[in-house]
């Protein structure tokens, strides 16, 4: 039942254009990212660094939310309003495939995209800019980037094994663990 109620509230996101995954804005396009990599966090379970790094990927997508939002919609996202647009995000992305294909092409694209604003980041003189005015500057997230390693296929296995691992789990979300907890 709880199942049913949750496809009938992603219909109604969908519906009316918080799912319209084309039309997104910045802020939107790196919660996807960060619904994404908190999929692939999944992996800690059998692999702890592993896991980490995409924690830490993850954690920038988030970061880099709260710029965004500052910058493209003019106002400061709470910690929660960013939290529950990554879960919303994962869930809309979820239901658009039944075997976690929805959230490939943002495998690669926002891992791409990442590699490109840490290669800025690298590059950039930091006594001349601040880290917030880098960032600022540098691209924002879209399904533009092109997955930067060699070894997509691994990447997608690896992806696959996370979505499992998340699947086996119930698909718990943040939002479920506060659910859980009466937060």
């Amino acid at each position: 039942m709880v199942q049913y109620f949750r496809l009938v509230g992603l219909a109604l996101l969908l519906s009316l254009g918080m799912g319209n995954l084309g039309s997104a804005d910045e802020v939107d396009e790196a919660a996807k990212c960060s619904a994404t990599f908190r999929i692939l966090t999944s992996l800690e379970l059998q692999n702890e660094a592993l896991g980490q790094h995409f924690t830490k990927l993850a954690l920038f997508s988030y970061d880099l939310m709260g710029l965004y939002s500052q910058i493209y919609r003019n106002k400061n996202m709470t910690n929660g309003q960013t939290s529950e647009l990554i879960t919303d995000f994962q869930l809309i992305l979820d239901a658009a495939s039944n075997d976690g294909s929805a959230f490939l092409p943002y495998v690669k694209s926002c891992t791409g995209w990442l590699v490109k604003v840490g290669t800025l980041m690298n590059e950039a003189d930091r006594e001349k800019n601040d880290v917030k005015t880098i960032l600022a500057a540098a691209p924002t997230p879209n399904l533009s980037f092109r997955y930067p390693h060699s070894d997509w296929s691994s990447m997608k296995n690896m992806f696959l094994v996370s979505y499992g691992i998340w699947s086996d789990m119930g698909k718990i979300t943040p939002r479920d663990i506060r659910k859980a907890l009466g937060n």
